[in-house]
């Protein structure tokens, strides 16, 4: 179904004792770059060329799966900053000492924690249409006022949500093309043509099949954890950061990414003119350009290992 199968899928225990899913793609030995899934997602949510393209960058792409997607252990409490804990215990696990990070939507706060709070170890955060603050006076306008103070609701009642949702996902599981056709008509019509390109919905159906693997209870922790402070501020984020945002996007609106750009003091935003949620996503050969330039790679794969570091 994958447009390209990952070469290691896997998971590895972090020092609690939960797990944390993972799948590699691109070159083996490359500088790695952790890749995090929308809301919803899973592992494999790469853009269909982003594979090829690794490639021939010299890129280790992996993707992650958050607590309660695929095989990730559920979190109770989790947040940004605990998120960016598990990832540098991954990396430890993989023997990876410095690496990029990038996200798409609900991914986006992710990057921008694991920037924020491994300085010393991720090289660039980049944010694909992602989602800016939702808690507090200082949040990015563009989501009506009732739909934020209902989503209030979320962090009380995420774990019973999370469940009452995993019996309707793994009821629709057999019909998970019909649902992504229907998405299509119902999405913003700046994102609809993304599903016609070649690859993209093989990509999203197994994403979202190996995302609900366990049930939905990560949909609903990612839900919580938008709705909460983040616990710390963009505006101390001390590594480079580069954003994409469709300046039409119907999902997270434009305003977010503008409004991430001006906190962070190395951001570069990206606009898409015209584009929708997927903008960032779908340019992955761009992004990943922009991801070597950053790093000053060359393209050539070379280790990034910890005990050659």
């Amino acid at each position: 179904m994958l447009p390209h199968e990952p070469h290691v899928d896997d998971v590895v225990r972090l020092p609690d004792g939960r797990r944390i899913s993972y799948a590699e793609f691109g070159q083996p030995d490359g500088f790695p770059v952790l890749w995090f899934h929308g809301t919803p997602g899973s592992r494999t949510q790469l853009p269909p060329s982003a594979h090829p393209i690794a490639v021939e960058r010299g890129i280790r792409i992996i993707g992650v799966d958050r607590p309660g997607f695929g095989r990730s252990s559920r979190h109770l409490g989790r947040s940004l900053r605990s998120w960016a804990r598990d990832m540098a215990a991954l990396g430890d696990a993989l023997e990876i000492e410095r690496f990029g990070v990038v996200g798409l939507s609900g991914g986006g706060p992710h990057v921008l924690a694991c920037a924020h709070e491994l300085p010393d170890r991720v090289a660039i955060g980049i944010s694909l249409g992602g989602l800016g603050p939702m808690h507090g006076r200082e949040i990015p306008p563009g989501f009506p006022r009732l739909l934020r103070e209902a989503g209030r609701l979320v962090p009380v009642f995420h774990v019973p949500l999370g469940h009452a949702l995993t019996v309707v996902v793994k009821s629709l599981e057999p019909y998970v093309y019909r649902a992504i056709d229907t998405y299509q008509r119902l999405c913003p019509p700046t994102d609809r043509h993304v599903f016609d390109l070649p690859g993209f919905r093989d990509m999203f159906a197994a994403s979202i099949l190996h995302g609900i693997e366990r049930g939905a209870h990560g949909l609903t922790g990612d839900m919580s954890v938008f709705m909460q402070p983040w616990g710390f501020d963009p505006a101390d984020i001390a590594v480079p950061v580069r954003l994409w945002h469709g300046t039409h996007d119907g999902i997270v609106p434009v305003s977010h990414g503008e409004w991430l750009a001006k906190r962070i003091p190395d951001a570069e935003l990206r606009l898409q003119e015209g584009e929708g949620h997927f903008a960032g996503f779908v340019c992955v050969e761009e992004v990943i350009d922009v991801l070597c330039e950053v790093v000053g790679l060359d393209g050539q794969a070379s280790s990034h290992r910890a005990a050659d570091a």
